[in-house]
């Protein structure tokens, strides 16, 4: 485990508590400090408070959907320079297009690869 991994508090911002415990759970076992908001507004909130080395994002919230969450967080001085990866089962090009353009940082699709994402985790606190 590096020194990175060890030290780095990611916060996952997915109301659909099933798929947070899953993601929750393999970060926790790649020693991954994490934090699990389930709503948008919440996930703001914990984002401003404690200002995680990365948020991995769900496009699909009820309430506020991801893309207005990643246009606030990129658009708030304490969270716009935190690193926002999207995973969401929203496929279609326009939908990461749309993302990468809010400022998002990477982009994977439900269902994912436990690996890939550990992987990509990793490339984007480099």
């Amino acid at each position: 485990m590096s020194e990175t991994e060890a030290d780095s508090l990611v916060l996952l911002i997915e109301d659909e508590e099933d798929m947070a415990e899953l993601v929750g759970t393999l970060l926790r076992k790649a020693r991954f400090k994490t934090a699990i908001a389930h709503s948008a507004w919440k996930g703001i909130a914990m984002a401003e408070e404690l200002h995680p080395k990365v948020i991995i994002l769900d496009l699909m919230l009820s309430r506020l959907d991801g893309f207005e969450v990643l246009k606030r967080l990129k658009e708030t001085p304490l969270t716009g320079s935190i690193p926002v990866m999207i995973l969401t089962g929203k496929r279609d090009q326009a939908s990461c297009i749309r993302a990468l353009e809010l400022g998002a940082d990477d982009y994977i699709t439900k269902p994912f690869n436990n690996r890939e994402l550990l992987l990509r985790l990793k490339a984007v606190l480099r």
